[in-house]
């Protein structure tokens, strides 16, 4: 996601390490959850068109993963997590099987929700839960 943020036409791109039907499955959770709506890859409009095979995907709107942290998290490392755009960075090194726990799926709701709306609520609560996440994981 943080490649698709630079690019002009919007588009991600799958991870060198997503390959095949992992890449299927996070990007319909992606368009499940409203972050990625599908197109038509004929001519690249820019309008939503209905689902179809042959479809590229797109962001569906700006997000704001430049928020910080009230205070940085300390990974049981060394790594410091201070912002959005590091847990999302981080999110994708987890494994999928662990990602589908209840404690993650709640975490990474609140993480994109707190991307798409920026108010200090809504990252707080995120910060709480990434905590919890990330104990639960025994990361910290």
């Amino acid at each position: 996601m943080s490649a698709t943020a630079y690019r002009g036409d919007r588009c991600p791109v799958s991870p060198s390490n997503l390959r095949g039907g992992a890449a299927q499955k996070v990007a319909a959770k992606l368009i499940a959850d409203g972050l990625l709506k599908e197109l038509l890859a004929k001519g690249r409009q820019n309008a939503p068109q209905e689902p179809r095979k042959g479809l590229f995907w797109y962001i569906e709107q700006a997000m704001k993963w430049t928020y910080r942290f009230p205070k940085p998290i300390v990974l049981e490392d060394g790594r410091k997590i201070t912002s959005l755009i590091q847990v999302r960075d981080l999110i994708v090194l987890i494994p999928l099987p662990h990602l589908r726990n209840a404690h993650w799926e709640y975490a990474t709701d609140l993480i994109y929700d707190a991307a798409r709306n920026g108010d200090d609520i809504a990252v707080s609560l995120a910060y709480e839960q990434l905590l919890r996440a990330l104990k639960v994981e025994g990361l910290l």
